[in-house]
């Protein structure tokens, strides 16, 4: 497989899992969009806002790496432990940032394979806390909110455009949390995020005070 032919069978992943994601968005009233299963459970209009800070966030990484590098000697870059955008629900956010904590689950999520941590990032069995650079606004009207996704998805495909021959296994991120994964690996957890969170949207539909 060409880098082209392995770039665009990534783009068509995200493509596809922001579709089902998005799915139904735009016909929903603002009461569904804002309705919220509990006081600090999420709304549907808060997880599509999510999702769009999410992506810009692993865009930035990208975007970091693509910059930094050449198409012969790639790129790196570690992400230390304060630079974590999330932390768990369950685990005080110091014992999960401690080294005595995180070192030992960094250490073994990086000899689990790339398509098994996929897997467990889109289900979520681990329920997770999103730090504040991808806290969502609510009450964002549909139109505002697909907006917003579609520009960061733009921008997303407009900075891989120019290196779409290039060997984008060379250019890499080491996680705390996803493990060493190169840009073809980032865009699967993108994707797989949506996935995550498409699964959250249908939960909050099926609540039996959700508003029809």
């Amino acid at each position: 497989m060409t880098n082209r032919e392995q770039l665009s069978r990534a783009v068509s992943r995200l493509e596809q899992e922001r579709a089902l994601l998005l799915e139904g968005i735009g016909r929903m009233s603002q009461p569904q969009l804002d309705f919220k299963p509990s006081r600090p459970a999420w709304s549907v209009g808060e997880v599509v806002h999510h999702v769009a800070l999410a992506e810009k966030l692993w865009q930035g990484y990208v975007r970091e790496l693509l910059d930094k590098g050449d198409p012969q000697r790639g790129a790196r870059r570690e992400i230390s432990l304060q630079e974590i955008p999330f932390s768990s629900a369950a685990i005080p956010d110091a014992l999960l940032r401690s080294p005595l904590v995180l070192g030992p689950l960094s250490f073994m999520v990086n000899f689990v394979p790339g398509p098994l941590q996929s897997t467990l990032f889109a289900v979520p069995l681990i329920k997770m806390q999103a730090g504040p650079k991808m806290q969502p606004t609510h009450g964002l009207p549909s139109s505002t909110l697909l907006e917003l996704v579609g520009r960061v998805r733009q921008t997303t495909l407009k900075l891989l455009a120019p290196a779409a021959q290039w060997d984008l296994s060379r250019f890499r991120i080491v996680h705390p949390l996803v493990g060493d994964r190169d840009i073809y690996g980032i865009l699967e957890l993108i994707a797989s995020h949506d996935q995550r969170h498409r699964l959250q949207i249908k939960s909050i539909q099926e609540n039996p005070d959700f508003p029809h």
